[in-house]
């Protein structure tokens, strides 16, 4: 108690108005679409505005809904250029508040997926630089989002997965969605987890893994073998995987990566439009 006390005080006030609310748990399969129109319709939204919720279908993941996709990446992209080192930047790297790859990543970015450890992990990172250096101290965003929601459930319960969208984007929210979902089952169920592992050593031709590694280099630190697979799983499985990245390669490993994963009593949420 007296921990989160402490960390909260840290955070210390914010200028801009920006809302996170706690909502009731929602269905990933049946509820999203329903939702995202009524975080629409809840005004103008001229004060960036998230709604979180768990989901059904996947223990201790949260899908947070941001009105605008902007908003969302101020509040993550740092947390998740720490955690994955995209973009270029060394993993466990805090860049600055002010980096003009925040500003780069604004539209570039869909979506983010993270868990509890790593979020935190950031947030000690990020608030110790800040002692001695305020271009890394937190901005107003993110001091919503771990003030008014990850820090009041770290203190309900040790681990869990945050999952993003906005509604406001340049990317569809039901590929989005259905992308980060995937990343959640990777980081959550270690059988989802080595049911892809393995597909990836034994089943993807090393000329496909080379060209997949070089297409992903791009955004991703593809040297972190733990990111490559996540994401390799991630854009094979989401929904519409004919136009994400990987798509040269859907016909030939989506199929039998979906029956492998079958195997070990798994399938795909699919998202009602």
């Amino acid at each position: 108690m007296h921990k989160f006390f402490i960390l909260v005080c840290l955070l210390g006030t914010t200028s801009v108005h920006a809302e996170i609310r706690v909502v009731s748990k929602i269905s990933a399969a049946h509820g999203i679409k329903e939702w995202s129109s009524n975080i629409g319709d809840t005004g103008t939204h001229e004060q960036p505005y998230t709604e979180c919720a768990e989901l059904e279908e996947l223990d201790h993941t949260f899908l947070c809904a941001s009105y605008e996709q902007v908003d969302m990446n101020r509040a993550m992209i740092r947390a998740s250029i720490f955690v994955e080192g995209d973009f270029g930047v060394a993993k466990g790297e805090v860049i600055k508040s002010d980096s003009p790859i925040i500003e780069a990543g604004l539209i570039r970015v869909g979506g983010h997926d993270l868990t509890s450890v790593d979020l935190m992990q950031f947030y000690t990172s990020a608030i110790k630089k800040c002692e001695t250096d305020s271009s890394f101290c937190l901005n107003e965003l993110e001091k919503e989002f771990y003030r008014d929601f990850f820090l009041p459930e770290l203190a309900k319960r040790s681990q869990f997965v945050v999952i993003t969208f906005a509604v406001n984007s340049r990317m569809s929210w039901d590929t989005v969605v259905s992308h980060e979902l995937q990343h959640a089952n990777y980081f959550l169920r270690p059988l989802y987890r080595e049911t892809v592992n393995q597909f990836w050593e034994q089943q993807v031709a090393d000329s496909d893994k080379n060209e997949i590694r070089n297409i992903l280099s791009v955004t991703y630190d593809v040297t972190n073998d733990f990111l490559l697979k996540n994401e390799f799983q991630a854009y094979l499985v989401q929904s519409n995987p004919e136009e994400s990245w990987l798509a040269p390669w859907v016909k030939e490993y989506r199929g039998p990566l979906m029956e492998a994963l079958s195997r070990v009593e798994y399938n795909p949420v699919q998202i009602e439009l």
